[in-house]
């Protein structure tokens, strides 16, 4: 009964999935849902990270929010940052903002990934600021 009610609360949370793309230089790329409103998203490494309360990894629209953007310009699609937590079961923290609404998030390792199709991390709302 308690692993069932664990299990429910994970599932109620979940907003969203990233699989790992790329070569030598990876990344992630999926979506994530607030309100009923999917958004596409990629993830980098922050390659300007100086300082340990930099972020790690940055968050960015998939495409320009307003369809009728052409800009390539990647600081107008940033929308998040994210900072790995945890050493033994390490995770990543922060938020993202996308049409005026923040979203705390935690993004975790898929550990029941078992396909090439499964995503590779889930993303999450933070328990600590779920409503």
């Amino acid at each position: 009964m308690e692993e069932n009610k664990k299990n429910s609360e994970w599932s109620d949370r979940e907003v969203g999935a990233l699989w790992r793309k790329g070569g030598e230089k990876p990344f992630y790329s999926g979506n994530f849902t607030v309100s009923g409103s999917t958004t596409e998203i990629v993830i980098f490494q922050n390659k300007f990270k100086e300082k340990d309360n930099h972020p790690d990894l940055r968050i960015y629209l998939s495409r320009p929010q307003d369809s009728t953007q052409t800009s390539d310009d990647w600081s107008e699609r940033e929308i998040g940052a994210l900072w790995r937590k945890g050493d033994d079961k390490p995770f990543y923290s922060g938020s993202l903002s996308v049409k005026d609404t923040k979203t705390e998030i935690v993004i975790f390792q898929n550990k029941f990934k078992e396909k090439d199709n499964h995503p590779d991390l889930r993303i999450y709302k933070s328990k600590a600021l779920q409503k």
